[in-house]
């Protein structure tokens, strides 16, 4: 068997101080996958088979031993997962040690880095906080996207962000038209939690368009008022998705963390998602739960008004 380790238990070899749990995460082909797998049914260990399944519509299959969980992604023929394997097997700086015939590769940091990079966008990912340490941890020592990568690293971002982002070049009216968890006017939601005198978004916005934001805008903004444009951006998506439609129970930490791993993931695109994935914990470290009571204040001011489809703006 060739077997590929990813995940923190390849990247441990690296960087001795990463924590490695019971998941194991490979890759191997199906024919691999399948003697992995039946090697548990009989070997005379105390690891032993309790459960297997396909998840992720058949690219990875799972096996549950009485010692550890295998996240298994198969190399399908003319699949990323094939191709990287390739690139691995073939890159003469990764580490790989032999057993009983079978061979298990360990990807060099290089490897390790263009692959969590291809997912740290990952929408609704229950690891995003685990993905963006790694990264960090990795560029500390001084990993990179190498070319001998980076063609791979396209494809396989591409392959995992397969849902679309909003079109920024419609009208308002058209932009907030699909979505049903509306209840107030999402720019007087901005107006009642700006963090200067104006909401900051508006200080970026591109001429001619209701919702698009022009980047040389952005850049020329000091840093301050960048971190206002991420800030407002998660408390207005904190409010609108999860405080008002849960009649305000939620904790407004809580809905503001996930509101901004949103906009660092799948809510926003292009270069506002990338300056605030590089500036999250920035962003986080300025979280003011105050933005539920100035919300709250507006609104019973009567300056917050009543969000409808049909309104023409």
């Amino acid at each position: 068997m060739n077997i590929i380790r990813i995940g923190s238990s390849a990247l441990q070899y690296h960087i001795p101080s990463i924590k490695v749990g019971k998941d194991i995460d490979l890759i191997m082909t199906y024919e691999d996958y399948q003697i992995f797998r039946d090697s548990f049914k009989s070997a005379p260990c105390d690891e032993h088979l309790i459960a297997h399944y396909p998840i992720s519509n058949g690219k990875k299959f799972v096996i549950k031993t009485s010692e550890n969980i295998y996240e298994i992604e198969i190399a399908w023929p003319n699949s990323t997962a094939e191709e990287f394997m390739r690139l691995v097997i073939n890159d003469p700086n990764t580490p790989r040690f032999s057993k009983w015939g079978d061979v298990e590769y360990y990807p060099s940091i290089n490897a390790l880095y263009a692959l969590k990079m291809s997912h740290r966008f990952l929408r609704n990912s229950p690891h995003f906080l685990k993905t963006m340490q790694h990264i960090h941890l990795m560029r500390g020592y001084g990993s990179q996207i190498s070319e001998y990568y980076s063609e791979w690293y396209k494809k396989r971002e591409k392959e995992t962000y397969d849902y679309g982002h909003p079109d920024l070049t419609v009208k308002k009216q058209d932009f907030f038209q699909e979505e049903t968890f509306y209840k107030y006017d999402h720019d007087h939601c901005h107006e009642a939690i700006k963090l200067s005198e104006v909401p900051a978004y508006t200080r970026i916005l591109m001429e001619g368009f209701d919702v698009k934001c022009s980047k040389e805008k952005f850049d020329a903004l000091s840093y301050e008022h960048k971190m206002y444009c991420a800030l407002e951006e998660s408390y207005v998506l904190a409010l609108e998705r999860m405080i008002i439609p849960n009649d305000f129970i939620p904790s407004p930490k809580l809905a503001f963390r996930l509101a901004l791993m949103k906009v660092c993931t799948s809510i926003t695109s292009g270069w506002f998602r990338d300056w605030c994935y590089e500036n999250y914990y920035a962003i986080d470290a300025l979280y003011n739960g105050i933005y539920v009571d100035k919300f709250k204040s507006a609104l019973d001011a009567g300056k917050v008004r009543p969000f409808s489809h049909d309104r023409k703006y």
